[in-house]
C-alpha cells in the first residue's frame, strides 16, 4: 500500500513553447497563408499581416512544389515545416521569416 506525505508533492512541469502568433491558413507554390495574426504577438510586433504568404523560416522552405499542390496530404507539410521549426526554438529567440506581401518579397526577424 502507499501513503502520501502532505507538502512533498513533486511540481508540476511548466511547459514552455515558442510562439510565432499566426494562425496559418492553406498552402501553394507561393508559401503558406496567414491566416490572422494575434494581436502583440511576435508576427505582430514583427510586422507580419493576414494575407502575407510565407515563404521560409530560418532558410526551410514552406511552400509547395508544383507537383504537390493536388495532393491533400503534402498540402499539409508546410504547416508542419513551420510547426516544428518554432517548437525547436527556446521562448524569446529570433527567427528570419521571408514572406511575400502583394508581389514584393520581404524579410523579418
Amino acid at each position: 500500500f502507499g501513503f502520501a506525505t502532505p507538502g512533498l508533492a513533486p511540481a508540476a512541469p511548466v511547459e514552455r513553447r515558442s510562439v510565432l502568433g499566426v494562425g496559418m491558413g492553406d498552402a501553394d507554390t507561393t508559401g503558406l497563408r496567414v491566416a490572422e495574426v494575434l494581436a502583440d504577438g511576435p508576427a505582430a510586433r514583427a510586422g507580419l499581416q493576414a494575407g502575407d504568404r510565407l515563404v521560409a523560416i530560418d532558410g526551410t522552405a514552406l511552400r509547395l512544389t508544383a507537383v504537390d499542390v493536388g495532393d491533400p496530404l503534402l498540402a499539409q507539410v508546410p504547416a508542419r515545416r513551420l510547426e516544428r521549426a518554432v517548437g525547436r526554438l527556446a521562448p524569446g529567440s529570433t527567427v528570419r521569416l521571408t514572406y511575400v506581401r502583394g508581389r514584393a518579397q520581404r524579410t523579418a526577424t
